[in-house]
This record gives structure tokens, sequence and C-alpha cells, in this order.
């Protein structure tokens, strides 16, 4: 039986993924206005949040939602990393990496049909 088939651990993936993505989301708005300081915590806080999703969606076989949020945790790596920060564009195609997420965390039995590669394509220009 796969993961995905339990109704009970769909429904606890679903809730973990949607407390993480807000903590995504209100941390890279928080980056945003406070570029300035030293956000360690924040991005290390962000960044475990990414990898959940991520490690989540790979155990439940959700193959998008596990590719968008790996290219989240890389790009967060590197912010941690201190190798850029985010800002201008680049907070606009984060945002709309998790915007995607979002939209496939609440569509889930079409998560895997639905269009990522545009994204994916996109995101790899934030650090690349």
């Amino acid at each position: 039986m796969k993961y995905k088939d339990d109704i009970d651990v769909l429904s606890t993936f679903l809730i973990e993924c949607k407390d993480h993505l807000e903590v995504i989301e209100d941390g890279i708005l928080r980056l945003e206005s406070n570029m300035r300081k030293n956000n360690q915590d924040l991005v290390n806080k962000m960044f475990r949040a990414a990898h959940s999703i991520k490690a989540g969606a790979n155990l439940m076989e959700f193959r998008n939602i596990e590719a968008v949020a790996h290219k989240l945790e890389e790009v967060l790596q590197q912010v941690r990393s201190g190798q850029f920060d985010l800002s201008g564009d680049d907070v606009t195609h984060f945002l709309m990496g998790i915007d995607k997420l979002n939209e496939m965390v609440d569509n889930i039995q079409h998560s895997d049909i639905i269009n990522v590669e545009s994204l994916l394509k996109l995101l790899n220009t934030i650090t690349y």
C-alpha cells in the first residue's frame, strides 16, 4: 500500500505541508523587508520547512511537489551559506514557487499532472 492511499497519512501530510509553506512564505516576506539584518535563524527555519516538504513528498510519491520543494530548498541553502541574498525578481520567483506548491497541495490528486517545468527553469535562474 502506498502512503498516499492512506487517508490519515495523506491528511497529516497536507496539514504539515500547509504549515511549512506558511513558515516559508512568512519568512521570505520578513527577509525581504529586513535584508540588512542577520537572519540566519530565519533562513535555517525556512530551509528546514522546505526540506520537510521535499522529504514528505518523496515518501508520499508526489514528484512535482518534491521537485519544486527541492528547488526552493536549494535556493535557501545558497542563501544560508551566504552565497547571495534574495531580492527583487528573485523574491518574486521564489514566491511563485510557494504559490505553485500551495496550488498542488490544494489539488493533491492532480499535483503530478500540473506542469512545473517552466517554474523549475525559472527557479534555476535565481542562483545559477
